[in-house]
């Protein structure tokens, strides 16, 4: 068994305030309501599909950081810095730097924070005509340092064996992405970002098992979704490709299962401030959204003349 205490949330219950299945034709599982509640999340996207590949073409971001785990194929990632770096060093391989694509396998997870203008692209290849992803958001602090709000671009990945992670003594594995998790006398922190204000793991529970986690007092927002297998939360059911979430509830969670499952669990301190939003940017002010557009256009620009 996982043990994780905080004496402070021990005793409470949490208090689940929806639990979403995904409709046909939507976008993703959180539209504008939910994200202003939930921020800092505000944006979750998951689902397991059929499909041989997948190819988002470029497009920009300012503002937030995107948090992609793939746990069905093969995602490749290429954007602005990566390539006018490879440009730069060498501009007789302009269609290679173009190609040069980042792989990160099933199992892996990947940080990309837009800061002040970022444009990227993805493409995905299946695994037996079956590509599975989850991608959410994350708003950055305001402020122009590394993984900022409108600080400079900056991209991380990590392969699986590579995510700091631990494995209880009935082999429930808990992958830290980012902040920290307990096991025993043993904390294991985050490795793909560092941030004191999100936890944010991914869970592989064994049939029969009990997760535990006692969430931190001032992480009163939180996200369950599970991707493979079926588990309760308390006495909530969650089901394969469901996302539970709360605005406002910590407590010791007990996630159970009757068959081997995987979900990501995150939670994170309340977002204390504003959300402008523009598409693909979300800034905390009308002056920041308006820098990270001027940037984001000379990035276009650039980009442009590099694609045509």
């Amino acid at each position: 068994m996982i043990m994780n205490m905080n004496t402070e949330s021990k005793n409470k219950q949490l208090v689940i305030d929806d639990i979403i299945s995904k409709t046909n034709g939507s976008p993703a599982y959180m539209d504008h309501h939910i994200r202003r509640k939930l921020a800092p999340f505000v944006l979750f996207d998951a689902g397991l599909v059929p499909m041989p590949s997948m190819l988002v073409d470029w497009h920009s971001h300012s503002g937030v950081a995107t948090i992609s785990l793939p746990f069905e194929g093969v995602i490749y990632h290429n954007d602005s810095t990566r390539l006018f770096s490879e440009i730069k060093q060498d501009n007789s391989t302009i269609n290679k730097a173009i190609n040069n694509e980042q792989a990160i396998h099933s199992g892996g997870a990947q940080w990309m924070a837009s800061g002040n203008g970022i444009w990227h692209r993805e493409r995905g290849e299946s695994i037996d005509n079956k590509l599975g992803l989850i991608q959410s958001w994350l708003l950055l602090p305001p402020g122009e340092e590394k993984n900022q709000e409108n600080g400079e671009p900056t991209y991380n990945d990590l392969q699986d064996t590579e995510i700091n992670q631990i494995t209880d003594k009935q082999g429930t594995t808990t992958k830290v992405l980012i902040g920290q998790f307990k096991l025993d006398n043993k904390v294991v922190k985050g490795n793909l970002t560092i941030r004191d204000d999100v936890n944010y793991f991914y869970v592989h529970i064994k049939q029969g098992q009990t997760w535990q986690f006692d969430i931190p007092e001032e992480f009163t927002r939180g996200l369950m979704y599970v991707t493979k297998g079926n588990v309760s939360l308390d006495k909530s059911e969650i089901d394969t490709e469901q996302l539970a979430i709360w605005y406002d509830s910590t407590a010791k969670v007990n996630i159970t299962t009757k068959e081997d499952s995987e979900f990501v669990f995150a939670v994170a301190k309340p977002w204390p401030h504003k959300m402008v939003v523009n598409y693909g940017q979300v800034h905390s002010s009308k002056q920041n959204l308006e820098a990270g557009t001027k940037q984001i256009n000379k990035i276009g620009a650039q980009l442009k003349s590099i694609l045509k």
